[in-house]
């Protein structure tokens, strides 16, 4: 068998639901990368309060749950500890999964767990708990939104006390990377959850990572402190650790100022970002994910080419982007953001902003009409979608605006009620980052978006099949002209992620995540 190295850069899980614009908050040096790892906790330093904007918990177990993973990411990890880890470069590195392994046909996926690790309740964490775990997970009842990730796994067996063998249908070079920020990543304690039932373990979860949950208010306040029954001797360094959740930019920024919160987690205000600069310790990345239209290609009117084709012709990203985050961000014709690995900004044959083709269009189909759907978990969402509409009507199409709640929304993706959705996809890697609807044979099965595409499944599929950098960056080029000559999306604009906080803190060193820049926040290492 060959041995999978932590160090190949296959890309970055793409969550299939919109979420908060996030803008990560870092504390420390100058460079979240360059943080001090070796820097003792500075004096004073027990506890840490964090504050995410418009950030839900409503339930943070058993995994899988019918919430949106990008909301709770950092939560999860916190609590649960993670199999596999992504550091800053987008690499998956091991954690709780200490290494792992392909056979020589790429048809298994041997995970080789740490040994005598232990959950938080002093139970033991082996190859049987995560085996059941990941058997939960991809049980298509539960309509885990990791389905189409882990489409390819045929079963799941351990081997010994400390191995787990995923057996595969064909050959998936991405998986590793497909476990990060997703449910089958959050192994839950059996004893705690049997005990408790799912209900209760959802309030209070018990799971192997570096912190346990001391007290909870869903969706208000999670008070977490140090497990002293953590693997990795030593951490984490913070003992105390408080999550937050914040209305408002305006209501985060102020606990910021005033001290009640050092750490600061999806703040979009361009204005108020301005403002953190003269104040705070500020480093901007590039986005892996991009704001996009989706379409539903399964009923009336985008069923038809044309109405794709008059929405994309009647759309002026730029003007979008002034009007949500002015100064800030960029325009592409990507599926994945400028911070990923495999990044085109302008797609070879992408129709781009035309009135008169649009109203063309539009008057030959006898008109168009449809709703488009949006959360309202921030202002960027609704302001998009007003941008959008006026646009869309000065072309002649009817549209009704839809604004709906995380979990209305989520149901009527799974329901196929939907006409069009303001979303985000994108990552790294497209492999692992670009979502679409597809038979459950070839492709995404659960939270669905796009369109039942054989072709586009097969093409997805070559690009997780190699791991040769010039044939995959080909294949990935290759994708994103299929994906815009087909009109299946309408991409907008990447948002860069901005790390901005209070002194203090060293070891910050957060990994990019496919969900609209919220970033995966090490909270072991922070010191």
């Amino acid at each position: 068998m060959r041995k999978l190295s932590s160090r190949h850069r296959w890309g970055t899980v793409g969550l299939l639901v919109p979420v908060a614009l996030a803008v990560t908050v870092a504390v420390g040096g100058s460079s979240a990368s360059g943080a001090d790892p070796t820097a003792k906790p500075a004096a004073g330093i027990s506890s840490l309060t964090v504050a995410n904007v418009s950030s839900p918990w409503p339930s943070l177990g058993p995994p899988p749950a019918k919430w949106s993973a990008a909301f709770v990411v950092n939560y999860m990890n916190a609590i649960y500890g993670e199999l596999f880890r992504r550091n800053t470069n987008g690499e998956v590195i091991p954690g709780l999964a200490q290494s792992w392994d392909y056979s020589k046909s790429d048809r298994s996926l041997i995970i080789h767990l740490r040994k005598n690790v232990k959950f938080s309740d002093g139970t033991p964490f082996n190859a049987e708990a995560v085996r059941q775990h990941l058997h939960n997970s991809l049980l298509p009842a539960n309509q885990c939104q990791c389905l189409g990730a882990f489409v390819n796994v045929e079963r799941v067996t351990t081997k010994g006390n400390y191995d787990v063998v995923l057996t595969l249908k064909q050959k998936d070079t991405t998986l590793p990377q497909q476990f990060v920020s997703q449910a089958p990543n959050w192994v839950p304690s059996p004893t705690a959850l049997k005990k408790m039932g799912a209900a209760a373990f959802g309030q209070a979860p018990v799971g192997a990572g570096p912190y346990k949950v001391v007290s909870n208010v869903a969706s208000s306040k999670l008070v977490l402190k140090a497990n002293p029954l953590y693997w990795d001797k030593g951490k984490p360094y913070i003992k105390n650790l408080t999550f937050v959740n914040a209305a408002t930019d305006q209501t985060a920024y102020a606990d910021l100022q005033a001290g009640s919160v050092q750490l600061v987690m999806g703040m979009t205000n361009p204005q108020i970002l301005a403002q953190a600069k003269s104040k705070f310790q500020t480093e901007q990345h590039k986005g892996v994910v991009v704001y996009m239209i989706e379409f539903n290609t399964d009923k009336a009117p985008f069923n038809n080419d044309k109405a794709r084709q008059a929405v994309a012709y009647a759309t002026n990203p730029q003007q979008v982007l002034n009007v949500v985050s002015p100064g800030f961000g960029a325009v592409t014709q990507s599926p994945v953001g400028p911070g990923g690995t495999m990044y085109l900004a302008k797609v070879p044959g992408a129709r781009t902003y035309n009135l008169a083709k649009a109203k063309q269009i539009v008057q030959k189909m006898g008109g168009l009409s449809f709703k488009f759907s949006y959360i309202t978990t921030t202002a960027l969402y609704p302001l998009g979608a007003q941008a959008l509409a006026q646009q869309w009507r000065a072309a002649g199409i009817d549209v009704k605006l839809n604004p709906v709640a995380l979990a209305t929304y989520q149901q009527d993706l799974l329901n196929r009620s939907w006409d069009s959705v303001f979303t985000v996809e994108g990552g790294a890697d497209p492999s692992v980052g670009v979502s679409s609807s597809l038979p459950e044979k070839y492709g995404l099965v659960g939270q669905q978006t796009c369109c039942h595409d054989i072709t586009l499944a097969k093409k997805l599929h070559l690009l997780g099949e190699t791991r040769d950098p010039a044939k995959r960056q080909a294949r990935a080029f290759d994708l994103y002209h299929y994906i815009s000559a087909k009109q299946y999306s309408v991409p907008l604009f990447s948002l860069p992620t901005v790390l901005v906080g209070v002194k203090g803190l060293n070891g910050l060193d957060p990994a990019p995540n496919g969900s609209a820049g919220k970033e995966l926040v090490p909270w072991d290492t922070l010191k």
